[in-house]
């Protein structure tokens, strides 16, 4: 075997894939040792020395990707691409490139799950429909030792001496995927890929391919199908440098999706891709900012970048030469998931090196993991506030952690943060008040949007109407008067049932909200029960006060004497109208006044003419008469504000002024025990 050994070669050991990196002796030891770098970088025991000795450098920048191994080992038998394609579609037929007339004894071999036999349904007829090996549109042929020595370097043929086993065996293929094996050469794929005329999307991860050329034989085929048709193209984990993806690419020139994934990229010197990618994907490596990738600004269809589990941190690096942040103009969608950012202000600059984003995703980074406030003076943040906050920050975001931002969340989201801003002005001195401002880009624009957070209110006398873009007439300023039976439950909750003795009643309190006109009651009452300290706030009840008077029938009196019958109808017609009590009381005084007056008249004039005598003796008896009336009382309209899922400016249009009074529901106070007060 270890005439076989040379530097480069894919071996397999148990299933675990390996390079060899070294043969040779190691000092200190006896014999010839096998110096591997394995794939999986933590099955390894050093980075390739020993003892303060190097005797190969792996690809990995892993400490333990390398070992040591006897050649005398035994490695895993390699397979070409057909055995390959038999073997995993149509290894329990007798005919592998057409479906069979019957399924042999290892067929019919039970099934069983966790020592229990199981029955098969419908897996007969799939795998009679893989094993129809040249009407297979999906091949998946990973970790399974695949090889194909004859289109390596070494091994160059004559013109059109090239084999067309693949074609023949599966010649509509269009997806395959060939990674974790044992190829060494880009050529091999090359050979295999030349005869799918039909394929669209190729996966080749984890396989390290030896920077050689390509085999002049094979280049012809680069200009024509597959390599024309292919779209997506996966080189994930495979430690190639990216001039080296940049020439592959360069074989692919409609590539639409490229993946280079777990290549330890630091910075992107250029992008020489094609010009037709839409998507990029470089998650696991190891950028640090975007400004590292600032030459991908120069693909002009490129739209969907994926940088998940990087070390990105910022947007412009300190190491740039130029700080000013790179501009990816067409840029859409971003996965910026389980980096380091840690403050908000990251996507503040977001706005500006991402101008047409409108997809994002930000999950587990330690902003989101432990959020905390922009004023080190409050509380942290909470998980759905610090998604509000990312939201407010990006005006033109759609979609955030995949989800679709509505239009009622994002007027929640930046109402909010312009509050929050507001409240971090107040409490910041004048000469601080600058600074606040720099780690709020977005705050001028919220204020031209909804107004100052500072409300300010048109006075009632003046008349002046609101603006409707302002923050403050989309709020409605409500005044809470807690009942005395609320007061009285609140202090009894643990005492249910029980009766309370009488006594000076305990003033009202209030509690005075600006609150959103689209807010349900549900959420208002929510909001109460937090403010309040009431257990089982949905059992509360709101009542507005209207403002409206409302007229009721009162108490029957009989009239005086001083009253007359033209009073008595003056009082009548009033009962219909809107006046005041007070109102009536000044128009009795004031007619008083009129037949005192005239009384004093009669007193000091001459004797009365015969006929002035019978009409005066008439008047008095019928002041005499007693006549009734009823007395006007009003009383201010109440209106429960229900059901509770209509929103709060249903009922109340106005932005100040308005009264609410909060009170247990019938049910509640009889549960309680309680006495309603009111």
């Amino acid at each position: 075997m270890a005439d076989g050994l040379y530097e480069g070669r894919r071996l397999s050991f148990g299933g675990n894939i390996c390079t060899a990196r070294f043969v040779g002796a190691v000092e200190g030891t006896k014999g010839t040792w096998l110096g591997v770098e394995w794939d999986d970088a933590t099955r390894g025991k050093h980075d390739g020395s020993a003892k303060d000795v190097r005797y190969f450098k792996c690809a990995s920048s892993s400490p333990t990707a390398g070992s040591f191994i006897r050649p005398s080992r035994p490695a895993d038998r390699a397979v070409g691409f057909v055995e390959a394609l038999q073997n995993k579609y149509a290894s329990n037929f007798d005919t592998p490139s057409r479906a069979p007339s019957g399924i042999d004894s290892n067929a019919d071999a039970a099934i069983r799950i966790s020592g229990k036999e199981v029955e098969e349904v419908g897996f007969q007829k799939i795998r009679i429909q893989q094993a129809n090996l040249r009407e297979l549109r999906i091949v998946l042929l990973d970790t399974l030792c695949v090889h194909r020595p004859s289109a390596r370097q070494k091994h160059e043929k004559k013109e059109g001496a090239e084999e067309s086993d693949v074609a023949e065996t599966c010649p509509k293929v269009t997806e395959l995927d060939l990674s974790r094996n044992l190829f060494e050469e880009w050529s091999e794929v090359v050979d295999i890929c030349r005869q799918l005329p039909k394929l669209q999307s190729l996966r080749v991860d984890g396989n390290r391919f030896r920077n050689v050329p390509l085999r002049p034989a094979l280049s012809k085929y680069l200009t024509s199908a597959p390599f024309t048709w292919i779209k997506s193209l996966s080189l994930d984990d495979t430690l190639l440098s990216w001039e080296e993806i940049e020439a592959k690419a360069s074989y692919f020139p409609s590539l639409t999706s490229l993946s280079a994934s777990g290549n330890e990229y630091t910075t992107l010197e250029h992008a020489n891709l094609p010009r037709s990618l839409t998507k990029l994907t470089l998650e696991h490596n190891n950028f640090t900012s975007l400004s590292d990738l600032a030459p991908l600004d120069s693909l002009p269809n490129l739209h969907h970048l994926s940088l998940k589990s990087n070390r990105i941190s910022s947007v412009s690096s300190s190491s740039s030469s130029s700080h000013q942040p790179p501009i990816f103009p067409h840029i859409i969608e971003i996965d910026l998931s389980s980096n380091r950012i840690a403050s908000f202000p990251f996507f503040d600059a977001l706005t500006t090196t991402l101008p047409s984003l409108t997809s994002l995703r930000t999950s587990n980074n330690p902003l989101h993991l432990s959020p905390q406030s922009s004023d080190p003076r409050s509380k942290p943040l909470t998980a759905d506030e610090s998604y509000m906050l990312t939201l407010a920050r990006l005006p033109t975001l759609q979609r955030l952690n995949y989800s679709q931002i509505t239009a009622k969340e994002r007027f929640n989201a930046e109402t909010w943060y312009l509050s929050l801003i507001s409240s971090e002005l107040n409490r910041a001195s004048p000469g601080d008040a600058a600074q606040v401002l720099v780690s709020h880009a977005r705050y001028n624009d919220l204020v031209a949007q909804y107004g100052s957070r500072d409300v300010e209110r048109a006075a009632p006398e003046t008349g002046e109407e609101l603006d409707q873009n302002t923050l403050a007439a989309r709020l409605a300023s409500i005044t809470f008067i807690l009942d005395v039976d609320v007061d009285v439950g609140i202090d009894a909750d643990n005492d249910v049932g029980g009766m309370h003795e009488e006594g000076p009643q305990r003033p009202e309190r209030e509690l005075k909200l600006d609150l959103p006109k689209s807010m349900s009651v549900y959420a208002i009452l929510g909001l109460l029960g937090r403010h309040l300290g009431v257990s089982s706030p949905m059992q509360l009840e709101l009542v507005w006060e209207t403002g409206v008077e409302e007229v009721l029938a009162g108490d029957h009196g009989e009239l005086s004497e001083g009253e007359c019958e033209s009073e008595s109808e003056s009082e009548s017609e009033s009962e219909d109208g809107d006046e005041d009590e007070d109102e009536d009381e000044d128009e009795d005084e004031d007619e008083d006044e009129d037949e005192s007056k005239r009384e004093a008249d009669l007193d000091t004039s001459s004797a009365p003419k015969p006929s002035e005598t019978i009409e005066l003796h008439r008047t008095k008896a019928v002041k005499k008469t007693p006549k009734k009336k009823t007395k006007k009382t009003t009383k201010t309209r109440q209106e429960v504000l229900a059901p509770k899922i209509r929103p709060l400016g249903s009922w109340i249009e106005e932005s100040s002024g308005a009264r609410v009074r909060v009170r247990w529901c019938e049910i509640e106070v009889e549960r309680r025990g309680l006495r309603r007060v009111g």
